[in-house]
């Protein structure tokens, strides 16, 4: 046997095993699917200070589990302006709603602020859920993913196929990314006095915003984009059947098929999302028009004899379903804007 050889090859294999794990340790876990992939890195290459986690698996995945911990101590959400006393039950809550969108494939994004002995080299964290698979398996499956639980059966929608799912899910990317870029920018999106209105119609400006982005950047990334974008506006109208009024963006995104090509097609990400705020003033309703939107919607949805928040038409309770009914209201609740601090202190302190 030689043993310069053996020696020498048990050096590689030592080099590479410490690579393998300084990789890891650098950047946990920072894996994505190949059609995400290059996206994302251009995002962590314009925002050096933001590390881009597209959290993958269902809610007992190891991602979602080794989260918490590669936060460091004392890491804070940034969604939320709240107090420093609240903090810890705030991110808390933040946890249980991203196991939450992984079990049931909901994409979302959510900024951190990392703390101390993190694993991240960077101080902030956007994690990403964004299940490809739900929307490459299938032709239509953006398009159901779109429509909600009343309209699939209510509402007659034949071609489902013409609604892209390769679009769709490049156009999802942008705006959930476009969410952390937004607290990041600007601060939090919703502030910790606001009442229920007011929550409310933060949360869809927030979405506004991030529907006006997207728009722009597939305009600047696909020859077809008009199309693609005039059928999700038609879907955010259809939205409403679902009492869906934070995602009536339809204004935001007919603003965006109306700007020139030569407007944005030379633009960066980075300018982009410096420049909505002031972009979707031009086109988004006060806080009375969107008062008036979701009375409106409200309206439509008892009229189709859909529920409201538990409640049927009669004014009287309807069953509770088994599965997890508690904390489905509660990130339901989240969701909404509604109560999100005090929400979460009624939670754990009785969990």
């Amino acid at each position: 046997m030689n043993t310069r050889k053996s020696k020498k090859a048990f050096n590689n294999c030592t080099i590479l095993a410490v690579m393998l794990l300084l990789s890891y340790l650098a950047a946990p876990f920072a894996y994505s699917s190949s059609l995400l992939t290059s996206r994302i890195q251009e995002y962590a290459a314009v925002y050096p200070d933001i590390h881009f986690l597209h959290v993958q698996g269902n809610e007992q995945g190891t991602d979602i589990i080794k989260l918490p911990r590669q936060l460091g101590e004392d890491a804070a959400n940034l969604d939320y302006e709240h107090d420093p006393m609240v903090r810890d039950d705030l991110l808390q809550l933040q946890f249980m709603r991203i196991k939450y969108l992984l079990g049931n494939s909901i994409p979302s994004a959510t900024l951190f602020k990392t703390g101390k002995h993190a694993a991240y080299t960077r101080p902030y964290v956007c994690a990403i859920t964004l299940d490809e698979t739900l929307f490459l398996n299938h032709p239509g499956a953006s398009a159901r993913f779109m429509l909600g639980d009343h309209m699939q059966d209510s509402l007659p929608v034949k071609d489902l196929s013409s609604f892209d799912n390769n679009t769709f899910l490049l156009y999802t990317l942008d705006h959930e990314i476009y969410h952390c870029l937004d607290a990041y920018l600007h601060g939090p999106g919703m502030s910790k006095g606001s009442d229920e209105i007011t929550a409310a119609y933060e949360h869809f400006l927030s979405e506004y915003r991030a529907d006006l982005y997207a728009s722009i950047t597939t305009r600047q990334s696909y020859p077809s984009a008009n199309k693609f974008l005039r059928l999700l506006a038609s879907y955010r109208v259809m939205g409403l059947v679902d009492f869906d009024t934070e995602h009536y963006t339809v204004a935001a995104i007919r603003q965006v098929i109306r700007m020139p090509v030569a407007r944005i097609s030379n633009t960066g990400i980075a300018a982009i999302a410096q420049d909505i705020r002031q972009l979707a003033r031009a086109s988004a309703p006060d806080i009375t028009e969107y008062s008036q939107l979701i009375n409106a919607a409200r309206g439509l949805a008892l009229y189709l004899g859909i529920e409201d928040e538990g409640i049927d038409t009669a004014g009287k309770e309807m069953p509770k379903k088994a599965a997890s009914p508690r904390l489905k209201l509660i990130i339901q609740e989240f969701e909404d804007a509604r109560s999100h601090i005090i929400t979460s202190n009624i939670y754990l302190g009785k969990n």
